[in-house]
């Protein structure tokens, strides 16, 4: 059985804000109640509409954000010390890799002190011939030439800009890399070449990844499981064979859809995701689903879990599952199910 790295459990996370003229009261539900975990080694990816709470996600898991309620842990041990901080040993676990390379990168350093800037930070090499050797062996690693140390990030190329990013992060040889959306910024050309690095980054260090992404092409070529997030929510969430090919809730199925390249294939989707002010009633997602009933208006579903570790968070997700769902989903079900 594979090591759970990392562990989330019942992770919530709240923002009191003043709405309206009179500035009234209210609570802003960014995340809630997630759970999951991530075996050693393997990747799990976050994938839904911008604000369904993913980077809120990461932030919390990597202790950039504190959680309202829920814990995390990491190698076993809790994210948060006594004192409400996170483990120090801990953070060092740790590493983000930023969506923008244009932006995460200092202009005014060059290449080699950016990549060795938290070895500095944390004291982790002294000396600076050390330092210089450390800086060419993980240009070596990311596909960089070694003159890129002395070059500054707008010399650089998007893709290369990202591989700067990816060796800074793998520099003080982490364990766990959180990826918030890392070739979304970058041409298609250059995307699968950064996906692919980090693929072998991972093999070869045993790396364990959270990956966030709104692209589900990218989080089925990465992943090992798959979280579908909607307004904070699970809507879907298990192994990723199980999560994309049999697909039980029809929020998946659309992004499913979306991706395909089947122009037939698209179903209907309408309108933006709500406000986390004032979610719907019922199921989070029962205001833009095509295939919505009454229940779906008033009853929020739980996650239940299907026949191979598979968990939906939709009241036909058995019928979905069976191919013979009643009512409107009958459409849903031969149209995508074979997908």
């Amino acid at each position: 059985m594979t090591h759970a790295f990392v562990s989330v459990r019942e992770l919530t996370k709240e923002y009191p804000v003043v709405t309206g003229f009179l500035g009234k009261k209210a609570t802003l539900t960014a995340v809630s109640d997630i759970s999951f975990d991530i075996g050693e080694g393997k990747t799990f990816g976050l994938v839904g509409e911008s604000g369904s709470g993913k980077t809120t996600t990461a932030r919390m898991i990597l202790g950039a954000e504190p959680a309202t309620s829920g814990s995390v842990k990491i190698d076993g041990k809790p994210l948060m010390n006594e004192k409400g901080r996170v483990d120090p040993v801990l953070r060092r676990m740790m590493q983000p890799v930023l969506q923008d390379p244009y932006t995460s990168l200092s202009p005014r350093m060059c290449v080699g002190h950016i990549i060795d800037e938290p070895l500095r930070t944390q004291k982790l090499l002294s000396g600076e011939r050390a330092l210089a050797q450390r800086v060419s062996e993980l240009l070596d690693m990311v596909g960089l030439p070694q003159d890129a140390a002395r070059r500054y990030p707008n010399e650089l190329s998007g893709g290369q800009r990202q591989r700067v990013a990816i060796a800074r992060a793998i520099a003080p040889k982490p364990r766990f890399l959180v990826l918030d959306e890392p070739v979304s910024a970058l041409d298609v050309s250059i995307q699968a070449q950064i996906l692919n690095l980090l693929k072998d980054l991972q093999s070869e260090f045993k790396l364990t990844y959270l990956l966030i992404s709104h692209d589900l092409s990218v989080v089925s070529f990465m992943s090992d499981a798959i979280g579908v997030m909607y307004l904070g929510r699970f809507m879907e969430i298990g192994p990723k064979d199980e999560v994309l090919r049999r697909s039980s809730h029809p929020y998946t199925m659309i992004l499913k859809s979306a991706a395909s390249t089947d122009e037939g294939a698209a179903l209907p989707i309408s309108g933006e995701i709500p406000s986390p002010l004032s979610p719907p009633s019922g199921c989070p997602f029962h205001t833009r689903c095509p295939f919505s009933q009454q229940i779906c208006a008033t009853t929020q579903p739980e996650l239940e879990a299907g026949p191979a570790g598979q968990f939906s968070a939709c009241h036909f997700a058995k019928d979905i599952r069976a191919g013979k769902p009643a009512g409107t989903c009958a459409t849903l079900a031969t149209g995508a199910m074979g997908r």
